[in-house]
Order: C-alpha cells, then structure tokens, then sequence
C-alpha cells in the first residue's frame, strides 16, 4: 500500500487529479478499504443508478482501514447499466464505480477544457467538482455518519453536475497577490 500511496501522493503534487473508483463491496457502511480509493489524495467515484440513487454495490465510507474515518467516496456519477462499446464494434451494459470514474475523468478534461489555467491546480478542481455536486442525502447512517450529511458516507458530496462544475471553472481565477484561487461560490 505505501509504494502505491507514495505514486497516488507524487501525481497529486505534480498536478494530477487521480481518480479512482472506489469500489463495488457496497451496501454495507465501511466498505471503502481497499488502496487506492481511501487515500486522502485519491479522488474517489461511487456509483449511482439511472435514477439518482446509490447504487448497492458501490462502496461506503467512512475508511476504517487506515483509523482516518474521512469521507469516501469524494463525489458519485452514473455507474450502473451503462452502455459501453466492446470489442468487434457492439456495445453492452455494464455496472461498477470502473463505469462511474470515466464520468468524472471526462468532467475533468471538460473543466480544464473550459479554464485551461485550472491545470495543475488539483485542489481548485477537486473543490469544483465536489460543490457543484448535486447533494443526495443516503438513508443509511454509517456509525457516527449520518447519511444525511454533505458529504455523506453514499454519495460523497453528491452525483456529478456537468454544467454547474464548467460554469463554476469558468469563474475561476488563477491565485495571486494573497488572493483566494476560488472567485466563485456555490
């Protein structure tokens, strides 16, 4: 876990924003606890159904694992029956947070395609994606973490929102002279 924690740490810190899928042992609380969607410099994805809800093999925090008790998964997108091309140029269905990643990979690129001077700022464009976030409260509280909290043990800070996280990019400021790098409020 240490060596896959230090590669997970250096891209972080060389302005990548590492997203990883946080895992398919849901419904249970607690069951965020495989490397490396526990790590606090991981972006993690659940998944959710067509509907909005969580989807029941998505994994939930709160970590245990590692005596943090932090928040995971970080936000939830779209990972359950989604279509997906195969090989020999059909397509198929198929379910997993692996389904739910590529959403908020593809949200990613999106932002910094709409503010290219967002790049190498990880912590600015986490922070975009995770407030712009559509809240969704769980009705399952995981210990002392109530699943309606934001963020919350389910849902993160909630299910991807495309548009409002390239409306708030796009009132990003580069930080300088003292002055906070996040000009906007959601």
């Amino acid at each position: 876990n240490e060596l896959l924690h230090t590669a997970v740490i250096n891209l972080k810190t060389s302005g990548v924003v590492v997203v990883v899928s946080n895992g398919n042992s849901g419904p249970g609380c607690f069951t965020a606890s495989t490397p490396p969607p526990y790590f606090e410099e991981s972006f993690s994805v659940g998944a959710t159904r067509s509907d909005d809800f969580i989807s029941g093999f998505s994994s939930r925090g709160p970590v245990l694992v590692d005596g943090s008790n932090r928040m995971k998964p970080n936000v939830s997108a779209p990972g359950q029956d989604v279509r997906s091309s195969i090989p020999g140029g059909n397509y198929a269905n198929f379910s997993g947070t692996s389904m739910a990643g590529p959403h908020v990979v593809g949200l990613v690129a999106l932002v910094l395609s709409a503010n290219p001077a967002l790049a190498g700022h990880v912590d600015d464009i986490e922070n975009i994606v995770e407030k712009s976030a559509i809240y969704f409260a769980d009705t399952l509280d995981c210990g002392a973490s109530s699943g309606v909290a934001r963020p919350n043990h389910a849902y993160g800070w909630g299910r991807v929102d495309a548009l409002g996280a390239v409306q708030a990019a796009l009132q990003w400021q580069p930080p300088g002279d003292g002055d906070p790098a996040l000009a906007w409020a959601l």
